[in-house]
């Protein structure tokens, strides 16, 4: 009799992992701050701030290179604030909401030398795109378009995106379940101080990558002329 239960509940576990019907696990994207003397990257204050889209869930690692720093309180993020040093992260887990859209500043907690006074940073929660045809990489950094079209078909359109991981997404042309196109972009500043960005084709149309980084402003695009089926690589892109 227990054999028999045993066996009807596996098999009632497996008919529950199987079902396509039910909703996947939410992603959560890896996002490193490193924190030094006097500076958050991502963060602040020279440089960009973190930004985070609403709806998704992030685990935000600081890191400190030196000495010890600490992350001030962000209650209305969830925030409790802690201490970092070598050796020991301060990890924490966000999700913001739609109605958390906004800037929020922070600051170092611990005396960590002369400019420690300056040392502060800021996160901005923004809006999730609504725009299908929009890919979004790089936790929310680079924004992904692709033209496409066919002469032998005598059609053009937008490529639809489709969101992978926190660095990698594809597209499709023709219909949802037929990827065309996979776009990878890989923070490679610290060993060539540069974005690289990554495609690879499963079409042989001709289409136009266009890949915008929402910090500057800089716009790379990637051509691919009709009858070619080929992949690419740009390890100086941004």
């Amino acid at each position: 009799m227990r054999e028999r239960r045993r066996l009807l509940l596996a098999a009632l576990a497996a008919i529950v992992l199987a079902d396509p019907a039910l909703p996947a696990a939410a992603e959560t994207i890896p996002l490193l701050v490193t924190v030094s003397q006097f500076e958050f990257s991502p963060g602040g204050p020279s440089g960009p701030p973190i930004r985070l889209q609403a709806g998704v869930t992030y685990q935000i690692t600081f890191h400190s290179t030196d000495v010890e720093h600490g992350v001030s309180a962000i209650p209305t993020l969830g925030v409790a604030g802690g201490t970092v040093s070598p050796g020991s992260d301060y990890v924490v887990i966000v999700t913001p909401t739609a109605a958390q859209v906004g800037r929020y500043n922070f600051a170092c907690t611990h005396v960590c030398g002369v400019g420690h006074g300056g040392m502060h940073g800021a996160i901005e929660v923004e809006a999730g795109t609504a725009d299908p045809t929009v890919l979004t990489l790089g936790a929310g950094r680079f924004e992904v378009r692709v033209a496409w079209s066919s002469s032998s078909l005598g059609t053009t359109g937008e490529g639809q995106a489709i969101s992978l991981t926190a660095d990698t997404g594809a597209f499709w042309f023709f219909q949802p379940t037929n990827v065309e196109l996979v776009v990878k972009i890989l923070d490679g500043r610290g060993i060539n101080g540069h974005f690289w960005i990554f495609y690879g084709a499963l079409s042989n149309v001709e289409y136009t990558i266009t890949v915008t980084d929402t910090v500057t402003g800089a716009v790379r695009e990637y051509h691919n002329p009709e009858g070619n089926l080929a992949s690419g690589a740009d390890t100086t892109a941004f």
